[in-house]
Parts: C-alpha cells; structure tokens; sequence
C-alpha cells in the first residue's frame, strides 16, 4: 500500500550569488509539486492499522467505509468521507 500522506518537501541552501530568483523560483515550485493531488490507490479491504490522518479510496463495493466509491481519510477511529468519486 502507498502512503499517500507523504508530502514531501526539503529545501536547498540557498545561492550565495545572482541566481537568487531562479532558485527561489525553483524551491516554489518545490513546494507547488508537494501539494499536488496524492497517487492514492483503490482499495479493496480495508487498511490492518489504519492511523489518523491516512487518506484511502474505498472502491466502495468490496470495502464500502460508509459511504461508496470515495476518498475517505481515518480520523478518530472512524473513516470520513471527504470527496465521493
């Protein structure tokens, strides 16, 4: 299973020279990619050790969280539905 919940973003030092704007471009961009929609797979069962804050789509047949086909996210012991797909 892929942890979708892995935004990821580590900045690099910044330049001692002119090329200030480019690499300020560069760390935006950075940034902009980290927030990008996460590769979240189907699921067909639900996650052994789900843990608060994970996100997953349910297929919604096989593993139907509450709601059907969807992005749900676990928080406090339940799955919440945040967008029906």
């Amino acid at each position: 299973m892929t942890d979708a919940s892995q935004f990821h973003y580590v900045p690099e030092s910044p330049p001692l020279d002119t090329e200030v704007t480019e690499w300020i471009r560069r760390e935006l961009q950075k940034i902009s990619d980290a927030f990008e929609a996460p590769d979240v797979p189907i699921l067909y069962l639900e996650p052994t050790k789900p843990r608060d804050g994970q996100l997953v789509r349910a297929d919604g047949v096989e593993w139907n969280p509450g709601s059907g086909r969807g992005l749900y996210i676990f928080d406090e012991a339940l799955w919440k539905l945040v967008v029906a797909l």
